[in-house]
């Protein structure tokens, strides 16, 4: 015979714990996928910030190239090129990893819908729209800083360029 549970809700009423209507097999199976897609956001977050600063750290060795670059008009106009296709590539990156980040949300919504009231509240404590705003100042922020970056390189490399077609 089970017992019914009680948990204490926002305003300190005590709301019945429903537990799952699932079957032990699906309940298994929904556990795994959270865990999954959990395991996913943090991987795409490491990513996105991996991806940030491998493109800061191509911009250091870019301007080490340039700096070694003596008069090579070419050499000098490639690094300027290669640091904006980078550029473009690491903010593609960003996006994209922040696309999955959201989808995999979606999914553990889902998913959660079907567990107990006491999981339901305990992960409805998460306010919706101030993670969305952290998470969005966190991209905001990287592709501000890769963005700066490449534009140190600019302002590093375009004299050296300007010196030469003089």
């Amino acid at each position: 015979m089970a017992t019914q549970r009680t948990i204490e809700g926002d305003e300190g009423e005590t709301i019945p714990d429903e537990p799952s209507s699932l079957e032990e097999s699906t309940h298994s199976e929904l556990l795994m996928m959270y865990n999954e897609c959990a395991l996913s956001i943090r991987f795409a977050k490491a990513q996105q910030w991996q991806s940030m600063g491998g493109i800061l750290a191509l911009f250091v060795l870019l301007s080490i190239y340039a700096s070694y670059a003596g008069d090579s008009l070419w050499a000098l106009k490639s690094t300027l090129a290669f640091s904006i296709l980078a550029s473009i590539g690491g903010i593609y990156s960003l996006i994209i990893y922040q696309f999955w980040q959201s989808t995999e949300r979606e999914k553990l919504g889902f998913i959660s819908e079907r567990f107990s009231t006491t999981f339901r509240l305990v992960r409805g404590l998460t306010n919706r729209r101030e993670s969305d705003f952290q998470r969005y100042v966190l991209l905001f922020f990287m592709v501000f800083t890769i963005l700066a970056g490449n534009w140190l390189l600019i302002l590093y490399v375009t004299p050296k360029v300007q010196a030469i077609t003089q």
